[in-house]
């Protein structure tokens, strides 16, 4: 049988997490920022200029940014393919998006707390609805870090977090190799806090998948180790890989969980993780 298979490619310029809805407001602050318009923008394109309608199956993903963009929408997204593409299935695949609201390392670095309270303010950043109109004025800003505003999605997603995750822990202040004993206690409770937010999916989310290696990266799906890196001990041999994983959740219908998690506990102890 052969299958016809399309990838579309969305450049992120919008510089809002695909989250913003503002203008122009003043010669001071001469920016657009318009990421939830493109996000909408896009699947109504896809269904005037291309055969979108007859899609019989949607994957809606994103790396970093994009991830987050993907937490923000996935259930408005939804809600498009449904309208665009009807007899299509829809999940959603978030690599390296899920934030963990933790003080950095030093009080001179601003937090991703406050980055997202003033990032939101400023481009009129809006998540998933139910999140937002569940959440207090002073507390919407949750909606923006999946370990908050998962409860209130919908749609399937399969989640791949790094137990160190690189991009977060840099910008909280960690460097390697781990020289002090204040960067090991930091890391190793990062990562003790990525597993038990697994654990809180498979508890609630059936329709849920988690790939979680033992590796300082980001956005593993960008590059060779989306096949390269094991855990340790999977599941089974034939799941130990995040490319592995990912197929077998896609491919099974209606969406079961599947947790895959790397269980040592020693800092890059998953196979093939780059870093050292």
């Amino acid at each position: 049988m052969q299958l016809r298979v399309a990838l579309v490619y969305v450049n992120y310029c919008s510089s809002d997490a695909h989250t913003g809805d503002r203008g122009v407001t003043s010669p001071s602050s001469p920016w657009y920022f318009r990421g939830k318009r493109i996000v909408a923008g896009v699947f109504q394109d896809l269904s005037e200029t291309t055969e979108f309608s007859k899609a019989t199956s949607v994957v809606f993903s994103g790396c970093s940014a994009g991830a987050r963009g993907v937490l923000a929408n996935v259930d408005l997204v939804a809600n498009l393919v449904s309208q665009y593409a009807p007899q299509a299935t829809f999940r959603a695949f978030s690599d390296a998006g899920w934030w963990y609201d933790r003080d950095p390392l030093y009080p001179t670095i601003v937090s991703l707390r406050e980055q997202t309270q003033l990032g939101v303010a400023y481009f009129n950043g809006t998540a998933d609805q139910d999140c937002m109109s569940t959440m207090s004025e002073s507390d919407k800003w949750q909606c923006f870090f999946a370990m908050y505003a998962w409860p209130y999605i919908s749609t399937p997603i399969f989640w791949q977090v790094e137990q160190y995750d690189s991009w977060q822990l840099g910008w909280n202040g960690v460097s390697i190799p781990l020289d002090t004993l204040r960067e090991k206690d930091y890391v190793y409770s990062f990562a003790h806090y990525v597993k038990s937010t697994t654990r809180d999916i498979a508890n609630n989310m059936p329709q849920d998948g988690v790939f979680s290696p033992g590796c300082w990266d980001h956005c593993m799906s960008e590059s060779d180790q989306y096949y390269r890196v094991h855990v340790t001990n999977p599941i089974t041999a034939e799941l130990a890989t995040l490319k592995d994983t990912l197929h077998w959740w896609l491919g099974n219908e209606p969406p079961s969980f599947i947790d895959v998690v790397e269980s040592c506990l020693d800092f890059n102890c998953s196979v093939n993780c780059l870093a050292s």
